[in-house]
């Protein structure tokens, strides 16, 4: 069934203006909207987590010392990426995610995503974003409040309707942010033998 396109309309309009209510709080995710249209809206989202890289301890020459380097660099742990929303037929039908890349648009493919984990209060994490949805082919948010979540067969008895109220679009965009982009941090550690060799005079 679809929604009258003026309701449908009114609705996309309604969630929008709570997310553009937010851009400060977006802007300090590293979090954009780049487009609305609707039915769509498209955001980017740019990691601000630095990359660290680590160096097991090495001697300094005639001193019992040894000196562990670490070292941060800037925003390296995780490309910029887009995800469009689209609300079509809202909120007869949950909105659809897919992810894009942030420069071109195209669909991304999964190698290309970060991980996509809801981590717990005991660090754990539970991979949500998922490799290949069986009817579109893309990988998906596999989260309550998605359209691939709740037209997935392995969850059929999980019906948006239970769902959608109280819904708002600007909870799923933090939910992408915080799980496709907050937990991701480069960490690289070197191993091996290690090549210079302090003097201290």
């Amino acid at each position: 069934m679809r929604l009258d396109p003026a309701v449908a309309r009114a609705k996309f309009e309604n969630q929008v203006s709570r997310v553009q209510a937010q851009r400060d709080t977006l802007a300090e995710w590293g979090c954009w909207v780049r487009r609305v249209e609707f039915p769509d809206v498209d955001v980017v989202f740019v990691p601000r987590s630095p990359a660290r890289i680590s160096h097991p301890p090495f001697e300094v020459a005639r001193s019992p010392l040894s000196v562990t380097v670490n070292r941060e660099f800037g925003a390296l742990a995780a490309r910029a990426f887009g995800a469009r929303f689209r609300l079509d037929d809202f909120d007869q039908l949950p909105p659809s995610v897919t992810f894009r890349d942030a420069w071109t648009w195209e669909t991304l493919p999964y190698h290309h995503l970060p991980d996509g984990a809801l981590v717990d209060e005991q660090r754990a994490g539970t991979r949500i974003l998922q490799q290949r949805h069986p009817e579109t082919g893309l990988p998906f948010l596999c989260v309550r409040g998605t359209r691939e979540y709740h037209s997935h067969p392995e969850h059929t008895g999980d019906a948006w309707v239970l769902h959608r109220e109280g819904f708002a679009l600007f909870d799923l965009v933090a939910l992408v942010w915080r799980t496709c982009v907050r937990p991701v941090q480069l960490h690289l550690i070197a191993a091996g033998p290690v090549v210079p060799r302090w003097e201290l005079r």
